[in-house]
């Protein structure tokens, strides 16, 4: 088997599915998306999704984000 040069691995970190895409697989690199986020030890994460764990991954975050947005409501009530 040759060795073909050009392409990228993509692995997802939710369910660690792997693909190999090249140059050409644009249509296929669209459904992969990179998310960057800063844990509660203040470290910057990256975190590579297929288009299955995306929504998911998207839906917890938003829900953090309220949970966020209304701690700091709430403190700025002085609660």
């Amino acid at each position: 088997m040759p060795i073909t040069d050009g392409y990228s691995k993509y692995v997802c970190a939710g369910c660690g599915k792997e693909v190999f895409l090249g140059k050409e697989d644009k249509t296929q690199k669209e459904k992969w998306k990179d998310r960057k986020r800063v844990n509660a030890d203040a470290v910057d994460e990256s975190n590579t999704l297929c288009e299955a764990c995306l929504p998911s991954y998207d839906a917890l975050i938003k829900k953090h984000d309220k949970e966020v947005s209304d701690l700091f409501a709430s403190l700025k009530k002085g609660a």
